[in-house]
């Protein structure tokens, strides 16, 4: 609806095919028109391959299940599995790149599992460019494709420098809600 170009990655040949067709693998309200429309606009594409996807976008979003395991804690398989990928695809990409997490996780996941993952992957540095590390949040107790677009704030959590401007991320420009930083460094309370 805000005219990116989005290419979606899933390890799952089902549910890349079901994009691919314009059908979509969730069921939410609202979210099969716009899978559709934006399919059928060339907008939404799908694929298996996350070193590809990163090549032809600007930002990832890591949007991953973080299930309870068996003690309690989150499993971060999934989200340590896509960060690595996400590293090995910033190896060949030489043009800045932005990094959003958008699954649960604990305060300190970001700096403690997620960014040295992807640094060892890509032999790159977080806050540098190409690679810049941009934690996302959805300020809304709502869930769904409808509050995506009308969240009433977002909370960046950056890797970069005090003095250096933050990117802004399209979406987030054009969302009319309050925007708020802070490091990446820092721990939540």
């Amino acid at each position: 609806e805000l005219g990116h170009n989005v290419v979606g990655v899933d390890k799952t040949d089902a549910k890349v095919n079901l994009i691919r067709q314009g059908k979509s693998p969730v069921i939410e309200p609202g979210i099969a028109e716009k899978v559709e429309s934006a399919v059928g606009s060339g907008r939404l594409t799908a694929t298996t391959n996350a070193a590809e996807a990163i090549l032809q976008t600007d930002i990832s979003v890591i949007c991953v299940g973080t299930p309870s395991a068996g003690n309690g804690n989150l499993d971060l398989t999934a989200i340590k599995q896509v960060s690595t990928e996400i590293g090995h695809g910033l190896r060949a990409k030489k043009d800045s790149h932005i990094i959003t997490v958008r699954s649960t996780v604990l305060p300190g996941t970001t700096r403690e599992t997620i960014v040295p993952l992807i640094e060892a992957a890509s032999g790159k540095t977080a806050g540098t460019r190409p690679f810049f590390v941009q934690l996302l949040r959805k300020m809304s107790l709502k869930l769904g494709a409808m509050t995506a677009s009308k969240p009433p704030c977002w909370m960046a959590q950056t890797a970069c420098s005090r003095d250096e401007p933050v990117p802004k991320l399209g979406p987030a420009t054009r969302i009319e809600a309050p925007a708020y930083r802070s490091s990446w460094r820092t721990k939540s309370r």
